[in-house]
Parts: C-alpha cells; sequence; structure tokens
C-alpha cells in the first residue's frame, strides 16, 4: 500500500516506524520543520533517515500530494 503520513512527534515517527515495518511504502511526509527544542521534529528525522520527502506542516494539499496514494494517515500528538 502507498502511504502519505502526516504527523508529528514521538508519535508520528512510532507511526512511521509501524508502517514501515507492515512493509507499506512510506511515499511521502507532512511534518514540522523543527521540533519543540528547535532540532528536527522526530518525524522529520526518521523521514530523512529513510530518504522520504518531507513536505513542511501546512503545506499538504490536492496540488501537493504525490500521486497514487493509497492512504493517508494522520499521526499527532500533543506531549
Amino acid at each position: 500500500m502507498r502511504v502519505y503520513l502526516s504527523g508529528s512527534r514521538s508519535f508520528g515517527a512510532a507511526a512511521f516506524r509501524a508502517i514501515s515495518a507492515a512493509r507499506h511504502e512510506i511515499v511521502g511526509v507532512s511534518a514540522p520543520i523543527s521540533g519543540d527544542s528547535g532540532g528536527m521534529d522526530q518525524l522529520q528525522a526518521a523521514s530523512a533517515l529513510a530518504g522520504v520527502p518531507v513536505l513542511p506542516a501546512g503545506m499538504l494539499r490536492a496540488d501537493t500530494l504525490p500521486s497514487g496514494v493509497d492512504v493517508i494517515v494522520a499521526a499527532h500528538s500533543h506531549e
């Protein structure tokens, strides 16, 4: 399944790992540019490590969504 993941923080990163472990293809991620402490957001870091394209949070629209996406997963948390 081709998945687009929109999320943040540790919950977004955990969702990224779970989707990847289930052998689904993550075709893109929408995540904050920086985390709470000013460093890279945890989901953005996981995406960068895996070579998955990241779109800054707030920029996801129909025209910015990659083609062929089967499902969009939202994984946001307020830690």
